[in-house]
């Protein structure tokens, strides 16, 4: 096979930032593998605005669509399409490795494709079409020439299977990260590049300036790269679980959006309560150095006196910003592992919401958000708006595709690359409930931990 030979996969209309970010990176060992070009098509970012049939909206606020709103979502919901090579270095791979990957939105497919689901147990189903393969966005849209055939895809269950494909356009469909896991590791060439991914390959979604610009904004004003642990809470899936007293309140609703129950149905006490139960899964998970700094009296008066005012007296930008010039100082005159933690949430904020995140707060005052930094102004605000430039903002109407920015919160939207970034530069990460984005965030800090930023740069 020859450097034409193309290998390429769909993009999950719903998935997050860790699960797309795992695809791109599996794909490429495929694409290593049987020595084809990846395809790799962009990076989607799904708005949480729907659209309700009337002149207003409903907002979720910040938290993943799950699978029950997946049609709503196609009709009414609007993304973002980022190719892959403006977040991560595409020539890194093809130098160290001869990975060759373009993007989607630069490549024509001028011949046929041939479809396969690769399997990693089960019998193949017959009965199993195009058409009920794939989400229904995909087809409805699709440029390929097959889209109204319902072609049958072929199930692999090896990954020599996939290395013998004779045909010049191989399409396998939606990607699972662990496809094909163990039989990649058998080779040494495979195991080699599973180093180098760890390291450093493919790992840093830094090559937007503005992104960059504004995540390293945060760390300075954090104190540094490995001065704070990042904090990630997802409250609205939190209670959902039935991790609390919450639980009750969701079984008593119809099937629904678990973002959608918390916001409309979770009254105070129980986000509290929840917040509560979080603290322990805090201590429990925290590097124990950092445990028992947050668990020993504070020695410091100024600190001492700042974390004893009621958070919903302590939310101004002047309070707090004093708060955290107090934290950092504690940590470079006290106690270098006293946390100060950077919070991101997929639901509410903790300046706009502080009375839920009261018990939290007494248990670990020196929390900061990407807000705070707002309203400081140590981070422009507006950083997002230069990724216009390199995202193509689509929406599904009733006469299909449109390209719109009205139903669009770029911020939003962006801002878990920007999490990832900033949390990848921090000592410690705790996510709650956990999800694969922990794994992620986990090789960036050891990867920074391990070279100076001017090593960096160099990379």
């Amino acid at each position: 096979m020859d450097r034409k030979d193309r290998v390429s996969f769909f993009k999950t209309y719903c998935s997050d930032f860790a699960e797309q970010y795992k695809a791109l990176r599996t794909a490429a060992r495929l694409a290593y593998e049987t020595n084809r070009t990846l395809v790799a098509p962009p990076f989607r970012l799904v708005s949480h605005h729907i659209l309700d049939g009337s002149s207003d909206g409903k907002s979720l606020v910040g938290t993943s669509v799950d699978a029950s709103m997946t049609s709503e979502m196609e009709e009414k919901g609007a993304w973002i399409d980022i190719p892959w090579s403006n977040l991560m270095d595409f020539e890194r791979p093809r130098a160290d490795f001869g990975i060759r990957i373009v993007d989607q939105t630069d490549h024509k497919w001028t011949g046929p494709i041939e479809w396969v689901h690769l399997s990693r147990s089960g019998a193949p189903a017959s009965t199993l079409t195009l058409r009920n393969w794939f989400q229904r966005p995909f087809l409805r849209y699709s440029n390929h020439k097959q889209r109204n055939s319902d072609p049958k895809p072929t199930r692999l269950r090896q990954l020599q299977d996939l290395v013998g494909m004779s045909g010049r356009y191989v399409h396998c469909g939606i990607l699972a990260a662990s496809v094909f896991k163990h039989q990649l590791l058998v080779a040494e060439k495979q195991q080699v590049l599973q180093e180098a991914l760890n390291r450093y390959l493919l790992l840093r979604p830094d090559r937007f300036a503005p992104l960059t610009t504004a995540a390293d904004g945060m760390v300075r004003t954090l104190g540094g790269a490995g001065r704070f642990t990042s904090l990630t809470i997802h409250l609205a899936k939190y209670i959902g679980s039935g991790s609390n007293g919450g639980s009750n309140k969701r079984q008593q609703q119809p099937q629904t959006s678990t973002a959608l129950l918390v916001i409309t149905v979770a009254d105070e006490h129980v986000l509290v309560r929840a917040m509560t139960d979080i603290i322990l899964d805090v201590f429990s998970s925290i590097p124990i150095d950092q445990g028992v700094a947050a668990g020993l009296p504070i020695k410091d008066p100024l600190l001492s006196t700042l974390s004893r005012i009621p958070p919903w007296l302590a939310t101004d930008p002047g309070s707090r910003r004093q708060l955290l010039q107090a934290c950092i100082k504690y940590q470079d005159e006290v106690n270098q592992r006293y946390p100060i933690f950077f919070l991101t949430t997929t639901d509410l904020d903790l300046t706009s919401y502080p009375r839920i995140y009261r018990p939290l707060l007494e248990s670990f005052p020196c929390i900061f958000t990407k807000s705070d930094m707002y309203h400081w102004g140590d981070v422009d605000s507006l950083w997002w708006q230069a990724a216009q430039s390199i995202a193509s903002i689509q929406e599904y109407g009733e006469e299909g595709r449109e390209n719109t920015s009205d139903l669009i919160d770029l911020e939003a939207v962006l801002a878990p690359i920007v999490d990832v970034m900033v949390s990848g530069r921090g000592y410690s990460h705790l996510e709650i409930p956990s999800s694969s984005l922990s794994s992620i965030i986990s090789s960036l800090q050891q990867f920074n931990a391990t070279v100076s930023d001017d090593s960096i740069d160099q990379n």
